[in-house]
C-alpha cells in the first residue's frame, strides 16, 4: 500500500469521465478529418513496443510519438529496431522506514516511519523489434538512484532495479492518417525492495531474528515508490515491489500534416507475489494522451496529460498530471525534454512532487 491521500473516489470518477470524453472527442475529430484528407501524406508510426511510451525509450507510435512521416520523406527509411533510454530526475516526499539502534543501557531498537524529502534519478532502458509493420515485441527495465534527506540524521542513498516489462503490440492501420494499437504488457516481479507501510501501521514493519529491520530493503522499496511518483504514477507497474503485472492497453495515433493527436487508455492489474500483502490485487486505470504541432522540420512542441485512477484493492487516490515537452525528431533519432507537473491529487498537495524528463529514442 502506498498510503496516498487526495481525491475521493467520486472525484476520481469525475476526472476519469472528463478525460474519457476529451479523448473520444479528439478521436472523433481526427477520424472525421482523416476521412476528408487521405491524400496528404502517410500516417506516422507502425507497431508499438514495450510499455507504449517512446519517451521511455521504446517506439515511435503511441502517446509519445516521435514525429510525423508526412513531414519528411526521409522518415520512411526508418528501420524496424528501436532502442532508447528515458531519464527522469525527481523530488518529492516519500514514507521511509527507520530504526534507532539498541543502546548499551539496555534500550531496544525503535521502529518509525517518516515522510522525508527524496531526490531520485530513474532510468528506463528499452528495446523492441517490429515485424511486417503490424507486430512489435519489446522489453524495458528501470534502474533508479536516490537520496533520502532525513531531518534528524545524515542523508543516506541507495539504488534499486524495477520490474522487467515485456510487451507485444498489434497495430491496425485505419487509413493513411490513423493507426490503432492493441498492446499487452507483462511486468515480471524483479523490482527490489520491501514496501514501507502506512505510518499508522508502523507495528507491521518486519524485524529479523536479532530485532533489526532490513534497512536496505525498505530503502529500495521507498526509492522505487519515489521514482514512480516523480513520473506522475503513469507507469506504476514498473516500480511496484513484489507484484506481477498484466497491462492491456489501447492507443490511437492520428497524424495530419503538422498535427499529432495520440490518446490512450490502459489498465494496470498488479498481483501480489509475496503472499503477505494487505491487498492481493491492485487495479489502476490510466487515461491520457498527447497533442503536438510540428513548428519546424526538427522542432515539435507538445503537451501530454494523464490521470491514474485506482479502481480496487488499494487505499490510493487519483492524480492528474500534465507534461509540456519539446521533441527534436530527426530521421532515426528523437531527443525529448519535458517537465512532469502534477496539478491534482496527492502528488500536487499537500507536498509537491516534480519530475524533469530527458530521453533519446533511436530507430535502426
Amino acid at each position: 500500500m502506498r498510503g496516498r491521500e487526495g481525491w475521493s473516489r467520486s472525484r476520481a470518477a469525475t476526472v476519469g469521465a472528463a478525460f474519457g470524453a476529451a479523448l473520444i472527442l479528439c478521436a472523433g475529430g481526427a477520424w472525421a478529418e482523416g476521412e476528408h484528407g487521405k491524400t496528404e501524406g502517410a500516417a506516422g508510426g507502425t507497431a508499438a513496443t514495450p510499455g507504449g511510451t517512446q519517451a521511455e525509450g521504446t517506439r515511435t507510435m503511441g502517446p509519445e510519438e516521435t514525429g510525423h512521416h508526412d513531414i519528411d520523406d526521409e522518415e520512411s527509411e526508418e528501420g524496424n529496431i528501436r532502442v532508447g533510454i528515458d531519464w527522469v530526475g525527481g523530488t518529492g516526499k516519500t514514507n521511509v522506514a527507520n530504526q534507532t539502534q539498541p543502546t548499551t543501557l539496555g534500550g531496544g531498537a525503535v521502529n518509525s516511519i517518516e515522510n522525508v524529502q527524496v531526490t531520485s534519478q530513474s532510468f528506463i532502458a528499452g528495446a523492441s523489434i517490429e515485424y511486417n509493420h503490424k507486430l512489435e515485441f519489446g522489453a524495458r527495465l528501470p534502474l533508479t538512484y536516490g537520496q533520502f534527506n532525513l531531518p534528524d540524521g545524515p542523508a543516506r542513498s541507495t539504488t534499486a532495479v524495477g520490474n522487467l516489462e515485456l510487451e507485444g503490440v498489434y497495430a491496425h492501420h485505419i487509413d493513411q492518417h490513423m493507426e490503432l494499437g492493441f498492446a499487452l504488457g507483462i511486468a515480471l516481479p524483479t523490482a527490489q525492495g520491501t514496501d514501507v507501510p502506512d505510518p499508522s501501521k508502523v507495528s507491521s514493519i518486519v524485524e529479523g531474528a536479532n530485532g533489526l529491520i532490513d534497512q536496505n530493503a525498505y530503502d529500495r522499496g521507498a526509492l522505487n515508490r519515489a521514482a514512480s511518483s516523480s513520473r506522475g504514477w503513469e507507469t506504476t507497474a514498473l516500480f511496484e515491489t513484489q507484484r506481477f503485472g498484466i497491462i492491456p492497453k489501447v492507443e490511437l495515433e492520428y497524424h495530419r500534416r503538422k498535427l499529432a493527436i495520440e490518446p490512450y487508455v490502459k489498465l494496470e492489474n498488479l498481483l501480489d507475489t509475496s503472499g503477505g500483502a494487505e491487498h492481493k490485487y491492485i487495479g489502476e486505470l490510466v487515461i491520457g494522451g498527447r497533442i503536438a504541432y510540428r513548428l519546424a522540420r526538427h522542432v515539435e512542441p507538445g503537451v501530454r496529460i494523464w490521470t491514474n485512477i485506482p479502481l480496487t484493492g488499494t487505499d490510493d487516490t487519483a492524480v492528474a498530471v500534465v507534461e509540456p515537452q519539446i521533441r527534436f525528431p530527426f530521421t532515426n533519432l528523437t531527443p525529448t525534454v519535458g517537465a512532469i507537473l502534477p496539478f491534482a491529487g496527492p502528488l500536487a498537495s499537500p507536498t509537491y512532487t516534480l519530475g524533469v524528463r530527458v530521453s533519446v529514442a533511436a530507430r535502426f
